[in-house]
């Protein structure tokens, strides 16, 4: 129960100084992994903090293994907010808690508070927010979220500033105003289907319940695995359009805000334009800056059409 004594601090290397090496087992809830190829974001973003929680049953090792892989994918520091494990049948129990209501959640996973708390302060620091749950990760964020919103602490304007990613997680029935909301799944993922079950029978203040639908994007495949997962997001970013042009904006749009390292958004539009071809790349051109002889969006340089596979 050590976890609902955490107090949120921000630990973030000087300007040019050596990010800190951080040994695995010797770090605790509230630790921040970052990312290990530094500048490996040309729109690196300001005044967003970024956070990661885990799922069930993973051993610490293993839950600092996908931060660091996370934070190296995105590019940018990420606070781990440490959801521990007790044992595989506890677990799962407090899976199927959680996932029936938020008080609930907030019994039986102390990590919900200390993301609570991290949020709120972020969010009194006027800063964006953006949340990256695997599993059952998912579901305490959305538990956070809801007792949040109960508590009336999510005005339009902090709603606005929340994002989230699941992993692995179709989490039913967000609060009022969180939109941004993005989940990755593979379509035989059975805890998925689980979580999409248990999330959406209900019991969620009908005045409080956003509306619109989060975006689920599903592709092909059995795998529960965080680090499987991140590999294919180029792939997901992909699948999550319906069009060359709605797709280009949204690249565009993630490449201006810096979701993701460049290796990951070069990766997504090579996979765009074996899709969608000159089509795609016409439409994200649109997107873009003149600046010379390359097209820019922010400080990010898109690629040639000669310097993308066929």
């Amino acid at each position: 129960m050590a976890d609902q004594a955490f107090e949120h601090k921000r630990v973030l290397a000087a300007p040019g100084a050596a990010q800190p090496s951080l040994p695995p087992r010797a770090l605790q809830n509230g630790a921040v992994f970052y990312p290990r190829n530094k500048g490996s974001v040309s729109n690196e973003p300001s005044g967003q903090t970024s956070f990661y929680v885990n799922g069930a049953n993973t051993s610490t090792y293993r839950i600092h293994s996908q931060a660091q892989q996370l934070a190296d994918m995105c590019g940018t520091p990420v606070h781990l907010i440490e959801n521990s494990s007790e044992r595989p049948l506890r677990d799962f129990t407090n899976v199927l808690r959680g996932a029936r209501s938020s008080s609930l959640g907030m019994q039986v996973e102390p990590s919900c508070g200390v993301l609570i708390n991290a949020v709120r302060a972020e969010l009194a620091a006027g800063r964006e927010v953006l949340l990256h749950g695997f599993s059952q990760g998912g579901v305490i964020i959305q538990n956070a979220l809801w007792e949040m919103a109960k508590a009336g602490e999510l005005g339009a304007n902090a709603a606005a500033r929340i994002h989230v990613r699941t992993y692995g997680s179709r989490v039913a029935g967000w609060p009022k105003g969180v939109t941004d909301v993005l989940e990755y799944s593979h379509a035989g993922d059975k805890p998925a289907h689980i979580i999409e079950r248990a999330t959406g029978r209900g019991g969620k203040p009908a005045q409080l319940l956003e509306r619109k639908p989060p975006s689920s994007v599903m592709l092909p495949g059995r795998e529960h695995d965080f680090h499987s997962y991140l590999s294919e997001v180029p792939s997901f970013l992909v699948r999550s359009a319906n069009s060359p042009e709605e797709l280009a904006g949204q690249i565009a749009a993630s490449i201006g805000k810096g979701r993701f390292s460049d290796a990951v958004h070069r990766e997504a539009i090579s996979v765009a334009y074996c899709c969608h071809g000159k089509a795609f790349l016409d439409a994200l051109e649109s997107h873009s800056q003149a600046r010379g002889p390359q097209r820019t969006i922010g400080r990010f340089v898109l690629p040639s059409e000669a310097e993308l596979p066929r």
